[in-house]
């Protein structure tokens, strides 16, 4: 009996030795078998696997996307840039972007179309930026994008006189205008990172409207609402699932090539021209959180305090 006792005594021992992590002999003893792998690294190749198939794809189809006719533009020195603008939709690809605070990240891919206040499209430009600013594209962004560092380097353009370019028509941009873009919130993040001073200004001051605003998706007709449980979202529509929704008629080359920055343009545009026959401008004017309620940000601010208590 006292045996019997000792021995399951020390059984208790060791299995409290295996629950703080010590006795590792005690813990090949106890398992009915020892696995000949490590799980967390299986799954981290798993995740590495995973990531190399979505850049991949994503190079092959942005590769298909250029075969199709598409193409970057050129920097035209001194052009002339369009008068009467009205309406500017504009949309970025990052090189990166951090996920516990506001978003950021150096633009890669940049487009824009122009229009009048007849709805008349003005100029539709597409731009690839040299790298600036940072020596790698990240691979969860070639994933999205299908840019690679290397295609940046040998067809991108100078970054600043894109810059120069977009600010420039901005600032043609009448009180009663917009310049649009799905996920304001994003961009707005985004150009503070990469515009210098006396651009952020003309950015800053530039009316805006965001078609990923979940203000905007009440004035949907009720079957979208239904089919897109807009009663529990958090946030907005995909720009594809709106999209696909005001102009089921319509190709699908834009949906089949999200992402490529043009045609996330054409259908930011597309999705604007449904809300505005029903919406006024003040309803459709972009309103900027405060940043307590950016997704994310509270976290990045505690993040914040914990390095100035360490002395970083």
């Amino acid at each position: 009996m006292n045996n019997l006792i000792t021995q399951s005594s020390n059984d208790d021992d060791a299995k409290q030795n295996l629950v703080d992590g010590e006795g590792k002999e005690v813990a090949d003893t106890l398992s009915p078998y020892k696995l000949p792998y490590s799980a967390t690294r299986l799954s981290r190749s798993f995740v590495t696997f995973q990531s190399g198939v979505n850049v991949n794809m994503a190079v092959t189809k942005r590769e298909k996307w250029l075969r199709d006719g598409n193409k970057w533009d050129d920097i035209v020195p001194d052009r002339e840039l369009p008068c009467n603008v009205m309406y500017m939709v504009v949309d970025v690809e990052t090189h990166d972007w951090k996920d516990d605070g506001p978003r950021n990240g150096v633009i890669v891919e940049m487009a824009w179309m122009v229009f009048d206040r007849d709805m008349k499209c003005l100029e539709s430009k597409q731009y690839l930026l040299k790298p600036h600013g940072y020596d790698k594209i990240a691979q969860k962004a070639t994933a999205v994008h299908g840019i690679t560092t290397e295609r940046a380097i040998d067809d991108g353009v100078d970054a600043q006189h894109v810059f120069d370019e977009f600010t420039a028509i901005l600032n043609k941009l009448p009180s009663n205008g917009f310049v649009i873009a799905h996920n304001m919130e994003h961009e707005d993040s985004i150009f503070k990172c990469n515009l210098n001073e006396e651009q952020q200004v003309l950015w800053r001051d530039a009316p805006k409207c965001d078609t990923w605003s979940l203000q905007l998706c009440q004035y949907l007709p009720q079957e979208a609402k239904e089919k897109y449980q807009i009663h529990i979202r958090k946030f907005g529509l995909k720009l594809t699932e709106l999209y696909s929704y005001v102009c089921p008629q319509n190709d699908n080359d834009c949906v089949k090539f999200s992402h490529m920055a043009l045609e996330d343009v054409k259908m930011t545009w597309a999705v604007f021209l449904y809300y505005m026959k029903s919406i006024s401008y003040n309803q459709l004017q972009w309103k900027k959180r405060r940043v307590g309620m950016i997704p994310g940000y509270k976290k990045y601010e505690r993040s914040l305090q914990k390095r100035k208590f360490n002395g970083c």
